[in-house]
């Protein structure tokens, strides 16, 4: 059947129709490239910073309480040792605090890349290792604050320093995996950014084209639709000057 056969009423409802499967195909091009740009936004805002906010945390307090342990050497000759290690040890009570709640935060933030995963799996070693070297050391800075006499005092001095440097290997791997991280989580954002700037100059295109494509099948449709009605009036209209 030809659409010249159509009766004036379908002409309008194919018209309309085609209009409105043109509005549907942007609004879910609109919806799709919204939900996507949304979806990477939402990693970002929700893992990526998190995440490198939390290996901030973790290095701040890495380096504090070592400068930490590092100190506790300052006070060996000192006559009123005692009361400056209870001052370390209360800042390391709380720098531990500090320290498990970033960690805490660290391993709740899932891992979108293979390399992401393995470093996480890297640093869980070296954390674990890291706390298991300083329980001595807290260990010792108690003996020491409670140390009777300047000869157990130099024996426990001596066996700090030998902690110390097995602690210093294990403190400086650390860091080079938040490091690591640090380069990884950047290099994944600055990838994500790219795709969603990709995204968003694809979407503007396409909306462009469809709306381009739109206003002259509009026009089209409306010239057309004009004509169907118009054409059958002329045509009625001459034969009724004919009678």
């Amino acid at each position: 059947m030809h659409i010249s056969e159509l009766s004036i009423g379908k002409r309008l409802g194919i018209s309309f129709g085609a209009l409105a499967v043109i509005a549907l195909l942007l609004g879910g091009l609109a919806v799709f490239g919204t939900r996507t740009l949304s979806e990477n936004m939402e990693n970002i805002g929700g893992n990526r910073v998190p995440a490198l906010q939390a290996l901030a945390q973790l290095n701040r307090e890495r380096m504090v309480i070592r400068a930490q342990t590092q100190a506790v050497f300052a006070h060996e000759t000192q006559a009123n040792i005692r009361e400056k290690l209870r001052g370390i040890q209360e800042e390391r009570r709380k720098g531990w605090q500090q320290s498990d709640r970033g960690w805490e935060t660290q391993l709740k933030i899932p891992r979108t890349s293979e390399k992401g995963r393995v470093l996480q799996q890297q640093l869980g070693e070296r954390y674990k290792a890291w706390r298991a070297i300083y329980v001595d050391l807290d260990d010792l800075i108690e003996r020491l604050a409670s140390a009777a006499n300047a000869s157990q005092t130099t024996t426990l001095y001596a066996e700090y320093r030998q902690v110390v440097s097995r602690m210093a290997p294990i403190s400086d791997a650390m860091g080079k995996i938040f490091d690591a991280m640090t380069e990884n989580n950047f290099t994944r954002t600055n990838e994500m950014i790219k795709v969603d700037r990709a995204t968003a100059a694809w979407l503007e295109i396409w909306v462009i084209a469809a709306t381009a494509f739109s206003v002259i099948l509009a026009v089209l449709l409306g010239w057309f639709i004009t004509r169907s009605v118009v054409a059958p009036l002329k045509r009625g209209g001459e034969m009724l000057d004919v009678f």
